[in-house]
């Protein structure tokens, strides 16, 4: 699970970089029997 925790407005550009770590970590670090990865942005 990978958290964004923003103290400013959230923008599209966060939201695919987050897209991107999760992809990565999918592709590269999950084994065949883990489940995918889950990413929160939260804004404070």
């Amino acid at each position: 699970m990978f958290i964004d925790l923003k103290t400013r407005r959230t923008n599209p550009g966060d939201i695919g970089n987050m897209n991107m770590y999760l992809n990565y970590f999918a592709n590269e670090e999950n084994s065949e029997t883990e489940s995918l990865p889950v990413g929160i942005v939260l804004r404070t």
